[in-house]
């Protein structure tokens, strides 16, 4: 005998029950989008749950299209990022010590310097990348 509660948030005997083995979402099962989403195995005839409430299966998908989208964006940064290897600028400066004065803090009039060593920028300009 099946649990008759949604296998996400255990809400018993929702009103409107989604079956998970038999629905979609973004074309794949959601059954399979719940174990990619959730990181847990999710099989038929397992003793869990088979269905899950209309809140749960919104925020499923919700869930697995902010996944995508993460994927494919950075997927896309990465070809961008492989494209701009000829056109990157690579802009070095090296700065000179500079030499800081400062006051006695326990005020005897005195000053003394300090030292600050060379240290070096770096800066990488590249051109914009024309978005599709």
């Amino acid at each position: 005998m099946a649990l008759m509660m949604c296998r996400i948030c255990l809400r018993p005997d929702p009103m409107v029950r989604l079956s998970l083995f038999e629905g979609t979402i973004a074309g794949r099962p959601a059954a399979e989008v719940l174990a990619i989403v959730a990181d847990v195995p999710v099989l038929a005839g397992d003793p869990f749950p088979q269905v899950c409430c209309s809140d749960c299966w919104q925020q499923l998908e919700a869930a697995f299209n902010l996944r995508e989208l993460v994927r494919e964006s950075s997927r896309k940064l990465g070809e961008m990022l492989a494209g701009l290897g000829a056109d990157r600028v690579v802009v070095k400066q090296e700065l000179e010590d500079v030499e800081e004065q400062q006051q006695d803090p326990i005020g005897t009039g005195t000053t003394w310097s300090t030292i600050v060593d060379n240290y070096e920028i770096t800066k990488v300009e590249m051109p914009n990348p024309e978005y599709k």
